[in-house]
């Protein structure tokens, strides 16, 4: 009896472990059921979420029935430096794919849903210290595309094994939108750290079903705007049209040390190369530009550049632009956007027909 008694209370406790589990299992399903519905909920043709799939779709909407002309696909230098209006009042439709915190690892799956709307060009923003970086970041939220891409590249094996982690553990989605929860949390502890300045009226308002965001006095935002990030020295306001801009500064780090050219780490030339062989698959022209770098010293080979990768090279580098136009030493703030996309509207604009 006691020998019965014993297997029937290891059964029972058994049976209260496997529900346990199955709750726990339940309710990891049903937080990746709600964060993706929520995640595309809050995407449309007003509003998109920083996460490479959003924007995608973001880019889809805003591009509806058009055929966009140029496609930039970069960082949050490209997030913050193109100014989608200034391009529109030269003519041009333009879409600008720029991403906070994803770097060259995550272009293979950017180029490939840029590719995919057919437009003329695509355009990759990188900086002339990325061609001898032996340290290539591991995807911030890395897609079988990103992975192949890697391995077909000649990656690091460590490298490889980072990214493929990170892949499985985005297939839980609470880990995939870890990095978009941050974005929206941070701010909060901002503001009570910081009061907000004193808000004006709103530049167009915003997104349906969001509040409208108030410029501060003397921020005038060239777009509507359906976001607001406050940083302590900074303001960054997220743009309906994909873009954003910071207002403010971060500080500026400027440095003594000159950039001595040391030629190409192959990994990351190979990986560039890969990227614009994507989009010329798709019947689409690829362009380079380097990004502009303040305070830049130093000396480099442009002509081995434009002779090792596969695509027009444009070079922006030594664009010369005041401290003022500098939010920190790797981003401009507003002024300088506009400055910058002037210049690359124009340096497009010089290109051959694609």
């Amino acid at each position: 009896m006691r020998r019965n008694s014993s297997t029937s209370s290891s059964r029972r406790q058994a049976k209260r472990w496997a529900l346990l589990l199955g709750l726990v299992l339940l309710g990891l399903l049903l937080v990746d059921a709600t964060l993706v519905w929520y995640t595309q909920y809050r995407v449309s043709a007003e509003a998109y979420t920083e996460e490479v799939s959003a924007k995608a779709k973001h880019m889809r909407l805003r591009l509806a029935g058009k055929r966009a002309d140029i496609i930039f696909v970069g960082s949050s230098r490209t997030l913050y430096h193109v100014s989608t209006a200034d391009f529109e009042r030269a003519g041009w439709t333009v879409y600008n794919y720029g991403l906070s915190g994803h770097q060259i690892a995550s272009y293979p799956s950017m180029v490939e849903a840029a590719a995919r709307l057919k437009p003329a060009t695509i355009a990759i923003g990188v900086t002339i210290t990325s061609f001898d970086d032996d340290a290539i970041e591991v995807p911030s939220s890395p897609s079988l595309t990103d992975l192949r891409a890697l391995a077909a590249t000649g990656q690091s094996p460590r490298l490889l094994a980072a990214t493929a982690g990170a892949w499985l553990g985005s297939l839980h989605a609470l880990n995939y939108y870890s990095e978009i929860i941050n974005l929206r949390v941070r701010p909060v502890f901002e503001r009570l750290d910081r009061p907000l300045a004193p808000q004006s009226a709103p530049p167009g308002g915003g997104a349906p079903g969001q509040a409208a965001v108030a410029a501060a006095p003397g921020e005038v935002c060239d777009c509507k705007t359906f976001g607001l990030r406050p940083h302590r020295k900074a303001r960054i306001y997220k743009c309906t049209n994909g873009d954003a801009i910071l207002f403010g500064n971060f500080g500026l780090e400027p440095s003594d040390e000159a950039f001595v050219w040391k030629g190409f780490h192959a990994p990351y030339l190979a990986l560039l190369n890969h990227c614009l062989d994507l989009a010329r698959a798709q019947g689409v022209r690829p362009v380079v530009y380097l990004e502009p770098r303040h305070a830049f010293k130093g000396d480099y080979d442009l002509a081995a550049i434009r002779a090792a990768i596969h695509a027009p090279v444009l070079d922006f580098t030594r664009l010369e632009l005041p401290d003022a136009m500098w939010a920190n030493s790797e981003h401009l703030n507003d002024a300088g956007r506009h400055v910058f996309s002037a210049a690359l509207a124009e340096a497009f604009a010089a290109l051959p027909a694609p």
